[in-house]
């Protein structure tokens, strides 16, 4: 292929998703093999229903930083092969939660 042709990348492959603590995740994946493609788009909601979009060249991990423990967060990777995003794959989507802050009971005497 070359880069003069605009078609749909293939997907990411091996789409995962680790708690780093009960405020990030990692998302990783694997390139698609034999598809010509510029780079990466993750995207996901936040807690606050707020929209984020990244676009990312190179790299197969993304950290998302500053969310809230204990909640579930929907995410979506997307190859592309365009500069403005036109030309791009069916997402691979994956939902998982961020840990939840343990609490440490203390035991008091009883009286």
């Amino acid at each position: 292929m070359t880069a003069d042709i605009l078609e749909d990348p293939n997907p990411v492959e091996n789409l995962n998703v680790y708690s780093r603590d009960e405020t990030s995740l990692r998302v990783s994946w694997q390139a698609p093999a034999q598809s010509f493609f510029r780079g990466f788009t993750v995207q996901y909601t936040d807690h606050n229903n707020q929209f984020f979009s990244v676009q990312i060249d190179g790299y197969l991990r993304y950290i998302l930083y500053n969310l809230m423990p204990g909640f579930e967060y929907s995410i979506s990777v997307f190859t592309f092969s365009d500069l403005e995003g036109n030309a791009r794959s069916m997402p691979r989507n994956i939902t998982t939660s961020t840990a939840q802050i343990a609490l440490q009971s203390q035991l008091l005497p009883l009286f």
